[in-house]
């Protein structure tokens, strides 16, 4: 049996070489008796070393015996947890809880082995022994700091344990609670203070951004300070419909640059990108970190942290006017409490502080007041045209998630259908159409099948996600499939025409009657495109991203010409031949 095999003792068996030994192991051995017999051949072959009267766990934790053990013997391991979190001797012994008597003689190394992960794809629950409060059973961090009882619950659940063997199950139940818990709850939350709950994030660290998106529909709420259990400097960013007034998940996490930071602000940008402040503690002589980072929540890596990049310095802003005539090209922020950033346009933001009255100080001597900048970006912003300070005065027209007809009029319309399958039409204006998910129907001038004539406004027609049916019809409009097989009709007008992620049908003017000088764009990665009415010298192919001419390969094929990078089709343009396509006949885009 398991118990037989990890856990019986006898005085054959000599455990000095270790502090934990397979004690049942080297007694059969010391004895002589058959192991296969009593073991199996298949647990004697995955043993990492042939078994022997000085085996050891670490000879029986690798993948393939924890497999065998499993088919054969538990449903479970209890593994000693100084054999997956290592540590090394210390020369000397540490106090760490401050009584006088030094009794920490080891630190982590910050290795943890692949136990955990291997007895779970062997279909082994996990559960180490025996934790205990007492400071002689305590290691110091990988940084030296002292573990606490706490932390070494914490760190055993954060590496996936199913559950441990404790003498002070007080301490295990608060910390297990702390982070299985459902909410998220503070010291002062009302069921915390009854005693019904335990608190697993600090006071003062709840909602401190709430960003909301660019049609309205869902709120982005981002905690303050790291829920107990979570990654170290990790704070959670939530998903909340708001039509339906219900959380709909967390989103993932937004990384601190150091744990002891706080977040000011969060604001939107796009559908995917947004801004955040983050600060230290900070203000005048004192401040060293205000920064304002750009995050994408598309974006998010194995882990579950949102992709960021550092946007603007706040300590270090270029002022080559000197417009607070300090003498200095360069201009700070050095407030405490910075907690306002809104986009404006493309390339301007504003920033402000809340000035904490009457305590805070970040230009002495006086009491801050609350000072409003705004900043000119350096790399101009992807900003959602429902975001900024135009979006308050354009003819916006918002749809939601049903099937529904969208049409402007005839002036600079920006429509956004989101979900369904929709018919969205702009008039003979200058129009933004987005179809958003769903099969679409989008039309740039007048809702009619007809193609139109050259009287149209130029329109710009992203289809989302789906297999759409886009038509710019009159004007020089740019038409994006997006992701879906999407059919595209440019019509009338010089018209740029982006299938995007999918095998699409792009035709420039043929079926319309339409003229002119049209460019299809290819994209590496996007799928297979048919352009059905490409005119050589007066159309062209433009290549997007890294792509360029030099990469290509044409060929023909039955009338066609294929253009390839590498074993990717990227196109196929009916009726044209190979070698009429020459590089003239395209461009970068």
């Amino acid at each position: 049996s398991l118990v037989q095999l990890y856990g019986n003792t006898t005085e054959s068996a000599n455990p000095s070489s270790t502090f934990s030994v397979p004690y049942d192991i080297r007694y059969n051995v010391e004895q002589g008796n058959d192991l296969a017999a009593i073991y199996g051949q298949d647990f004697l072959d995955a043993a990492e070393n042939p078994l022997s009267e000085t085996t050891i766990y670490s000879d029986l934790d690798n993948g393939e015996i924890l497999q065998v053990i499993s088919n054969k013997y538990a449903e479970g391991a209890g593994p000693w947890k100084n054999n997956f979190l290592l540590r090394e001797s210390l020369d000397e012994p540490v106090d760490g809880n401050g009584d006088g008597v030094a009794e920490i003689t080891t630190q982590l190394t910050g290795e943890v082995t692949s136990f955990v992960d291997d007895a779970h794809a062997a279909g082994l629950q996990v559960h180490p022994y025996t934790l205990r409060n007492e400071e002689q059973f305590l290691t110091l961090e990988a940084d030296g700091t002292p573990q606490t009882p706490e932390r070494e619950f914490e760190q055993l659940i954060q590496i996936g344990v199913d559950g441990f063997f404790t003498d002070f199950p007080a301490t295990g139940d608060f910390v297990r609670d702390q982070i299985v818990a459902d909410e998220v709850r503070s010291p002062n939350n009302p069921a915390v203070i009854a005693g019904d709950e335990v608190s697993n994030l600090r006071g003062s660290r709840g909602f401190e951004g709430m960003a909301i998106s660019p049609d309205k529909q869902t709120l982005y709420p981002l905690l303050e300070g790291t829920v107990k259990g979570d990654p170290a400097g990790s704070v959670r960013i939530y998903e909340f419909d708001a039509v339906a007034s219900e959380y709909k998940g967390l989103v993932g996490y937004y990384q601190l640059e150091d744990t002891s930071h706080a977040i000011g602000d969060f604001t939107v940008i796009n559908e995917n990108e947004y801004l955040v402040i983050e600060r230290d503690g900070g203000q005048g002589e004192t401040a060293e970190f205000k920064q304002i980072f750009k995050v994408d929540l598309s974006k998010i890596d194995a882990n579950g942290f949102v992709e960021k990049e550092e946007f603007i310095d706040l300590l270090n802003i270029n002022d080559p006017a000197d417009l607070n005539d300090d003498g200095s090209t360069s201009f700070d922020f050095p407030f405490f409490t910075i907690e306002d950033v809104l986009v404006l346009d493309e390339n301007s933001i504003l920033v402000a502080n809340d000035n904490n009255y009457p305590f805070s100080i970040g230009r002495a001597p006086n009491i801050d007041n609350n000072e409003i900048i705004e900043i000119k970006v350096d790399d101009s912003l992807n900003l959602d045209p429902r975001v900024g300070v135009a979006a308050l005065s354009r003819n916006i027209t918002q749809g939601n998630n049903d099937d529904e007809t969208l049409v402007g009029d005839d002036s600079e319309d920006f429509l956004f259908a989101s979900g369904g399958d929709d018919t969205v039409a702009g008039e003979e204006g200058d129009d933004f159409i987005d179809g958003g998910d769903g099969d679409d129907v989008l039309r740039g001038d007048g809702n009619s099948r007809k193609s139109g004539g050259s009287i149209g406004g130029n329109d710009e027609i992203y289809g989302g996600a789906g297999n759409d049916r886009i038509g710019g019809k009159a004007g020089n409009d740019q038409l994006f499939g997006e992701e879906g097989n999407d059919q595209i009709w440019g019509d009338d007008g010089d018209d740029i025409i982006s299938g995007g992620l999918g095998d699409d049908t792009l035709t420039g003017d043929n079926f319309s009657g339409g003229s002119g000088s049209d460019t299809f764009v290819l994209a590496i990665g996007e799928g297979t495109d048919t352009i059905v009415d490409f005119q050589i010298g007066e159309d062209f192919i433009g290549l997007a991203g890294t792509l360029s001419f030099g990469q290509l390969s044409i060929t023909g094929d039955n009338g066609n010409a294929l253009i390839a990078f590498e074993q990717e089709t990227l196109a196929i343009v009916n009726n044209v031949n190979a070698n009429d396509l020459t590089e003239s006949a395209f461009t970068l885009v």
